[in-house]
């Protein structure tokens, strides 16, 4: 079994460490370098049982285009990638349908997989998200082992809408950490949270109860209170720096999303609390003093 990585950074270096057990692996990087020994694409790709896509949303779809030409049809590809394309407003799973050939296989994984936490032999748990059960089997079979526990869903969009939800959101916990709220408090903002995120995937065609799954809630309490993440790092620099901020998926994806939410985006009082903070560069402890329960 071959496995390509492509994206050498903290998830890719981790899932090819607990990939190596169980296939052969190969990790790919545009900076020089990283991988030692590195191979070319055009010698690598074209084996690759499984191509991983480890990589930050905004430069997924350059990459599909570069492998593409070296792509055979029955590598499965698996995208780890989560976030909202710039300029068309496509989510991961519609990015993929998009660049890569036609009828190619793919998932997308979310859920709470903390690189740092599995590389420490924590363990992780993902959705691996894909219409085919034989992809899901393969995968399944593929982590087989004590690191990571993967669950299937066949709702490709919900679980990919669920990850640009947790990592949007999760910078408000990040914002509460760094204004020290208390536990009281915190466990009232997330349910205000859930709630909201549950109606704005009902506005964007998606399973409210995926927020409520492991690709929703699971990975919403990992990525809101960790101190491994990114987004949770940007909220809290957010109130040490008085301004926005450390560039995570949550910060990124923010402004794409509320344009793909167009006038819905006024319903929905955290998220416009987050565009205060984040986009207009409001102060964070005044706005978050308003939004506090009476």
């Amino acid at each position: 079994m071959n496995v390509v990585i492509l994206g050498a950074g903290r998830l890719g270096g981790v899932m090819g460490e607990i990939l190596k057990n169980s296939a052969n692996v190969e990790l790919w990087d545009k900076v020089p370098g990283l991988v030692e020994n590195q191979k070319q694409l055009e010698e690598i790709v074209p084996k690759a049982d499984f191509l991983f896509l480890c990589l930050p949303s905004w430069v997924l779809r350059g990459a599909i285009e570069e492998v593409k030409p070296h792509l055979k049809r029955e590598t499965i590809v698996v995208s780890m990638s989560k976030g909202i394309e710039k300029d068309s407003l496509k989510t991961m799973d519609e990015i993929l349908e998009d660049a890569l050939p036609e009828g190619q296989r793919f998932a997308f994984i979310g859920g709470p997989m903390m690189a740092e936490e599995i590389a420490k032999g924590l363990g992780g748990a993902g959705v691996a998200a894909t219409k085919e059960a034989q992809v899901f089997g393969a995968l399944d079979k593929l982590f087989a082992g004590p690191h990571v526990y993967l669950e299937h869903s066949s709702d490709v969009h919900s679980v990919v809408l669920a990850a640009v939800l947790k990592n949007i959101y999760s910078v408000g916990l990040g914002i509460a950490a760094g204004l020290e709220w208390g536990g009281n408090l915190k466990g009232w903002l997330l349910v205000k949270m859930l709630r909201e995120m549950r109606e704005i995937m009902k506005v964007l065609g998606g399973d409210p109860d995926t927020v409520l799954s492991l690709a929703g809630l699971g990975d919403v309490i990992t990525t809101g209170f960790s101190q491994y993440s990114q987004n949770y790092r940007a909220g809290k620099d957010i109130v040490d720096s008085g301004r926005c901020c450390i560039k995570s998926e949550g910060t990124i994806s923010l402004p794409y999303f509320l344009e793909m939410l167009k006038t819905e985006k006024n319903n929905f009082e955290f998220l416009n609390v987050l565009r205060q903070i984040v986009i207009e560069n409001k102060n964070a402890r005044e706005v978050f003093e308003n939004l506090k329960p009476n």
